[in-house]
């Protein structure tokens, strides 16, 4: 499962369902699957939308043998997959031994190289002096010296 991708859920539904029960689905159990899914894979699932399919539309498959009724369709709930931002703790380090000049610098630095492979993201401090610290002091230095970019 990889950001930009849409997945979905379908449930077929014969016409004898509740409003209850529809709304069940929708409000309960989809947001329940959508979150294990998100656990299971590392991604956000945002952009929810509902629609209703009918037999024989497209991307519509063959109604299963054991539906069938006075109303039958599909319900589909369509979802669209993000990259989940980097699960980074409060960091304390080396980072808060910088000279502020330098700390905002090589945040500045972390913070263009993250945004070239996590287009749209932004990281907040603490997430950056995460990075930094966890990169440790000698790359930092190298980095703040011109020898890394």
């Amino acid at each position: 499962m990889k950001p930009g991708e849409i997945v979905e859920v379908a449930i077929w539904l014969n016409g004898e369902e509740t409003d209850e029960q529809i709304a069940h689905w929708k409000t309960v159990q989809v947001p329940a699957l959508l979150e294990q899914t998100e656990k299971q894979f590392g991604v956000l699932i945002r952009n929810i939308e509902f629609s209703t399919k009918y037999p024989g539309e497209d991307r519509v498959p063959p109604v299963p043998d054991h539906i069938s009724g006075i109303n039958v369709r599909l319900l589909v709930c369509e979802a669209q997959v993000f990259s989940a931002p980097p699960k980074i703790e409060v960091a304390s380090g080396f980072v808060h031994d910088l000279t502020k000049d330098d700390r905002n610098r090589l945040r500045e630095i972390t913070r263009r190289a993250y945004a070239k492979t996590h287009p749209g993201q932004w990281l907040n401090n603490k997430q950056v002096d995460s990075i930094i610290n966890a990169m440790g002091p000698e790359a930092a230095l190298k980095t703040l010296n011109g020898k890394l970019h």
